[in-house]
């Protein structure tokens, strides 16, 4: 039990899949307990809220939004073309689905009583807190915490330009939602993001508003020294992360099978199958997370998704990277880390060419000094301690 006196915070997650969004919380709780904060945990997904344990006096589950995604396919859409598409696949065109979404939020926030809610991209929970008259954090990668000075969200990848959605009949529905509750109406869709304090993470070639945005990038949680160079050392290992859909991927498994170097295997989750099917190939798999320093040290290829956090590590690593990405904010990524020299981006054309690209890569001495330029011309954005950042600005709402 906490002391009644204690600041108490609300850790919350509420879109998209993956490790990374439990990371985050993960790396700034840390530093609030710290410093006497109580937090809790209110999350859409469970698989990995463990590692928020050591952090959070109680973890709650709240419903996920729906995905829409099919329908769209079905009328003869292309997937979503910008991140106000996506939202608008996630329900976000219906004061419907907003008002039924945001009714969990306050029931959660009503229960645990938070002085300040951190939302990792979670803008309902942002919504909820509002209406609350709790100060707020919004947390997220800078593809995915727009600046709400954004008039409308850009068309991010040239072969999906066709919208089916209007921002301008989005906010239209989200301030009916919200409306109710005092809340002033959106007069564009990124201020679905307004809070007391925006905490874009991530660097400048990796974000998509970097023209329009205001408030500063905090810099990724890459556990690293400052002054290391790990590409001076002799690095020999592939090392392979997977994290959602590609964990059962059968091609991805018999790729990786027929590697003849050093390989080390890292899959999320607690799911003993996707384990086994690796294994049974004669891959080595580890059953935890691979630290920061290990993989910067021996690894002279990564290969995974294509998701942030994973792919500053290798930037800032000088890593040459094989991405394969399993939805578009992965293939922005990895679109962009190719034009940069960081490594080569499996196009949805391209078919199963993994071992193909992961030997390429391997052999690859352009690659290898590419990466290391890559790292050199980004090391500054690399600069600080996420959690120390992030709580010193926190802890002011206090």
């Amino acid at each position: 039990m906490s002391a009644p006196s204690q600041k108490r915070a609300l850790l919350a997650w509420q879109i998209g899949d993956g490790r990374g969004h439990i990371t985050k919380l993960r790396v700034i709780g840390e530093a609030l307990t710290s410093r006497g904060v109580s937090c809790s945990a209110a999350l859409i997904d469970l698989e990995h809220a463990a590692e928020l344990k050591h952090v959070t006096t109680s973890i709650v589950r709240v419903p996920r939004p729906p995905y829409f995604h099919h329908l769209r396919l079905d009328a003869g859409y292309p997937p979503a073309a910008t991140y106000g598409e996506f939202l608008g696949d996630l329900g976000f065109a219906s004061s419907r689905i907003v008002s039924k979404h945001l009714g969990y939020w306050r029931d959660v926030m009503i229960s645990t009583k938070p002085q300040i809610v951190i939302a990792e991209q979670a803008p309902t929970a942002l919504l909820a807190a509002r209406s609350l008259k709790i100060p707020t954090v919004a947390l997220g990668t800078t593809y995915t915490l727009p600046p709400t000075n954004l008039k409308e969200f850009p068309i991010l990848l040239d072969e999906f330009i066709r919208c089916k959605w209007s921002e301008a009949d989005m906010c239209a529905e989200i301030s009916a939602a919200v409306e109710p509750f005092g809340l002033p109406s959106l007069s564009h869709l990124a201020e679905l993001y307004t809070s007391d304090l925006a905490l874009p993470v991530g660097i400048h070639m990796l974000d998509p508003y970097a023209d329009v945005r205001v408030e500063p990038r905090l810099p990724p949680r890459i556990d690293v020294e400052a002054r290391e160079q790990p590409w001076t050392l002799k690095r020999d290992e592939v090392f392979v992360y997977l994290s959602t859909s590609n964990r059962s991927d059968a091609g991805i498994a018999d790729a990786l099978a027929r590697l003849r170097v050093p390989l080390r295997v890292y899959i999320a989750g607690t799911n003993p199958e996707h384990v086994h099917v690796f294994r049974s190939r004669g891959i080595r798999t580890e059953r935890r997370p691979v630290s920061h320093k290990k993989i910067v040290r021996r690894s002279r290829i990564m290969f995974h998704s294509g998701s942030y956090g994973t792919m500053c590590l290798g930037i800032r690593g000088g890593i040459p990277q094989v991405t394969a990405p399993q939805q578009l904010e992965q293939l922005y990524n990895g679109r962009r880390l190719a034009r940069e020299g960081g490594g080569y981006c499996i196009e949805p054309n391209d078919g199963q060419v993994y071992f193909d690209r992961i030997m390429e890569l391997y052999e690859s001495r352009q690659a290898r000094r590419e990466a290391i330029e890559l790292a050199e011309r980004t090391n500054p954005e690399f600069a600080g301690a996420l959690g120390d950042s992030s709580a010193e600005l926190v802890m002011r709402f206090l």
